[in-house]
Order: C-alpha cells, then sequence, then structure tokens
C-alpha cells in the first residue's frame, strides 16, 4: 500500500472480484498517526482488506488477528545520515552523466512549473511498447511532493519522484530514464534527491521495493512469482541497481484476511501483471 502524507485524508482501493475482497492501493494521511486508525478500521471491515507491500509492523497486526502474509519482496531505504549511499563509484557516475546535462529540482508543483510530464518521458523509455502496470505506484503528478529530473539539450531524459510518508521521511515513486539517456543518469538524480533531502532535515529515503525479491542480501533469491515473470519483469536487475546504494533492507508482504491464493490471481489481473506476463511471452 502506497501511503502518504497530505492535507486531505483518502482511501484510493479496487475491488477484487475472485477474492471478494477490497484491495487497498493507496492512502493519503493528514499525520502518521491516522495510518493506525485507518488499520484499525480495516481489520474490521465487512469487505476483507488486502494489502500489498505492507511493512513488518503491519503484517504482524494482522497475522496476529488471523490474517494471512506473505513476504512479496524487500524494500531499499536510504539513510540519509550515513555516507554509504554517495559513496565514490556513485559519485563519478553521476559526475559522466552530468557532462552531458543537468538536474532540475521541482520543491513542489507550481502553475508556472509543473512537474515534467512521465507519460511524455515513458514514450521515450524501454517502457514505451509494454503494458503498464497499474496501482502498484503513484503515477499521477498531483500525488507527488517532489520531484526532480535530468535534461538534456532542453528534453527530459530521466525523472525521479517522492511522496512525503512521514515528518522527514520520503518514498520514492518514479523512477524512469529515456533509452538515450547518458550512463549514470538515475545514480546522478538519486544522489542529488537524496542530497536535497538531507539539506532540508530528511533522515529517509526509501527507493521502493523490489518485488519478488526475498532472502537477507547480499545472500538473496527470487521465489516462484518472480521466477514465473522473469521473462517480463527482471527482478534481480532492480535489486542490483538499488544494492548500489547500499540501502537498508526491510521485508515488504503481501497482506489478506482471505486465503492468499485467490487475492494473488485478482491481483495479477488487476494491477496489468497478467497483460505484461503475455505480452513479453508472445513478443520475446
Amino acid at each position: 500500500m502506497s501511503w502518504r502524507l497530505d492535507d486531505k485524508a483518502t482511501v484510493i482501493s479496487r475491488s477484487l472480484l475472485l477474492s471478494r475482497s477490497q484491495w487497498i492501493q493507496s492512502a493519503s494521511l493528514k499525520q502518521t498517526s491516522d495510518l493506525d486508525e485507518l488499520l484499525t478500521a480495516l481489520l474490521v471491515s465487512a469487505r476483507p482488506a488486502v494489502l500489498r507491500g505492507a511493512g513488518e509492523e503491519i503484517a504482524l497486526r494482522f497475522r496476529k488477528t488471523g490474517s494471512h502474509v506473505f513476504q512479496s519482496g524487500i524494500e531499499a531505504a536510504l539513510d540519509l545520515n550515513d555516507t554509504a549511499w554517495h559513496r565514490s563509484s556513485l559519485r563519478e557516475l553521476a559526475r559522466r552523466a552530468l557532462r552531458y546535462g543537468h538536474i532540475e529540482y521541482f520543491p513542489t508543483s507550481q502553475t508556472d512549473r509543473p512537474y515534467p510530464d512521465l507519460s511524455e518521458l515513458r514514450s521515450r523509455s524501454a517502457y514505451a511498447n509494454r503494458p503498464a502496470l497499474r496501482g502498484l505506484y503513484l503515477t499521477d503528478a498531483s500525488q507527488w511532493h517532489k520531484a526532480w529530473s535530468f535534461v538534456v539539450g532542453g528534453q527530459v531524459v530521466g525523472l525521479v519522484t517522492a511522496s512525503r510518508r512521514g515528518e522527514r521521511a520520503y518514498h520514492t515513486e518514479i523512477l524512469m530514464r529515456a533509452q538515450d539517456a547518458p550512463k549514470g543518469t538515475m545514480e546522478a538524480l538519486i544522489i542529488r534527491a537524496a542530497t536535497d533531502l538531507k539539506q532540508e532535515g530528511a533522515y529517509e529515503l526509501s527507493l521502493g521495493e523490489c518485488p519478488f525479491v526475498v532472502g537477507d542480501p547480499p545472500d538473496i533469491r527470487i521465489h516462484f512469482y518472480g521466477r514465473m515473470m522473469s521473462h517480463a519483469y527482471h527482478a534481480r536487475g532492480l535489486y542490483a541497481f538499488k544494492a548500489k546504494f547500499h540501502p537498508q533492507w526491510r521485508p515488504v508482504f503481501l497482506v489478506s484476511r482471505r486465503r492468499l491464493f485467490l487475492p494473488l490471481v485478482d491481483l495479477f489481473f488487476t494491477t496489468g501483471s497478467a497483460r505484461l506476463f503475455f505480452d513479453a511471452l508472445f513478443h520475446r
């Protein structure tokens, strides 16, 4: 479940047909303490809730009430007070990329300076001709709190966006680059984002989940569903990229008050994973 702090409390959910459950895609909370109230309501809701990307504390809370829990991946979180995320090898990659362009920082979206157009960038990325996943991260610019773009010759070739999920903690929503972006573009963007946030008083930047990856890094393995999706989704490659920044790794879970098989089938189709799977299968 993606959740963020905002002035207005909202919950975005979708009904799952087979499991007759309610998938909680995202939530906007006025303060972090509101999360506890939301979870309490979900534990007793008439329509059983399904949460994806839940942390250990939330997973344990649901498990104690008899819910079913399945580790879906691991989350990469940067401790901004540590120095591992800006080690010399990463700074050198960033420096090389910055020979060709520059980074623009959007502390907030403004009428005269809106966030970069994600759909336009996607049309020039490796994902341009592939089905888009749905509901797994915040793709609407109105849901972002900050953004950083890499610009070459007046054109955006890389984008990182973040939402705020704590008083001093942020979570990346979008990590995307054009196919012709200079090598090191994403490293440069993440280093800049972490640097800016640290200077503004933040203590953590999550790089998000590595789906299908389990284990205790660097001793990892790809679980069954990841191996099944391997021709369509490169879980190990995403893990390798995020591991460059030496993050703190945390397990994340799929949580359901119903047995997990039907919710997993529901999510396979509802999130667009099925379209991605079959598209890759028939267009290899």
